[in-house]
């Protein structure tokens, strides 16, 4: 069933509450995984701009560095993260260390297997350099371009917050992060894939990839287990990533734990009407219908 965040008439209205959602499931599913307990050490030291190293497929078109947090920062934004009067804050609990946030911009592919580029968001615990547990987040629906995980919240309209609050509870619990715009999303070029499971796949795998070269350019190296989670459109790619993952699809990574959450799972029978009696905007409402569109 499609949860009603994905009904609301207002933008944004269900930021705050998704993300505590998805922080108690993620934080939970890290924890099972037997990945938060370290040591706190100095932070590695952080490169603007990343290139792609020899011996590396050029996955990775570039990647800058947008954020640079303490651990206080971090928990300070984190403890006071809400997105309006009476929302949930989100808390900082599990902050252990500062984030390190890049922009990424890279190769994929899109639904039709065509080349094309795609950006997203990897971020970093400052932590030294050891092998790093690896999450692929998958973000909500959006109905605006820039309103994606690479945005950061850096703009006048705070554009990708989900994207930026999640990492930051990702990275500075000491996890590595990454989280595609989606094809179409961010600085991709083209119209939205939206609900398309090869392109959600192809766009979370190539992240993996590019995050795996800027790991290494930092001198971290990154998991082979990946622990993949999302919510509502997120969720629903989450599941086709495990699959993928479980597979073998990606050289190099595996399914380490699987937690998808409220995907759009009912489009026809609960978005669809949602669109004709009031509880979908009216400039979202053709956005939402590309996922019941056949094709």
């Amino acid at each position: 069933m499609t949860h009603k965040c994905n009904l609301v008439a207002r933008r944004g209205t269900c930021t705050g509450r998704r993300l505590g959602t998805v922080a108690a499931a993620a934080l939970a599913l890290v924890s099972a995984a037997g990945l938060c307990a370290w040591a706190a050490v100095a932070p590695a030291a952080a490169a603007g701009h990343q290139r792609t190293p020899a011996g590396h497929s050029g996955v990775l078109i570039s990647a800058s560095q947008i954020a640079r947090l303490s651990e206080r920062s971090v928990a300070a934004e984190l403890r006071n993260a809400r997105l309006g009067p009476g929302d949930p804050t989100l808390g900082a609990d599990a902050v252990r260390y500062g984030v390190v946030a890049y922009r990424v911009l890279y190769r994929t592919v899109n639904a039709a297997g065509q080349p094309t580029r795609a950006s997203g968001l990897v971020a970093f615990p400052t932590s030294a350099a050891r092998q790093l547990p690896l999450v692929d987040y998958g973000h909500g629906t959006t109905a605006y371009k820039l309103d994606a995980p690479s945005s950061f919240g850096l703009d006048a309209n705070r554009d990708g917050l989900e994207g930026r609050w999640s990492s930051e509870l990702f990275a500075s619990a000491g996890v590595a992060v990454a989280e595609p715009d989606y094809i179409g999303m961010g600085a991709g070029p083209g119209r939205p894939q939206y609900m398309v499971a090869n392109a959600e796949v192809s766009a979370s795998l190539d992240l993996l990839r590019a995050a795996k070269v800027v790991a290494t350019r930092r001198g971290d190296k990154l998991a082979p287990g990946v622990l993949v989670t999302g919510f509502s459109q997120g969720g629903a790619a989450a599941m086709a990533i495990g699959h993928a993952l479980q597979h073998h699809t990606l050289p190099g990574f595996h399914l380490r734990a699987l937690a998808p959450v409220s995907g759009p799972y009912d489009l026809p029978g609960a978005q669809l009407p949602g669109i004709f009696n009031g509880q979908i905007a009216a400039a979202i409402a053709p956005y939402t219908t590309r996922g019941i569109d056949p094709e």
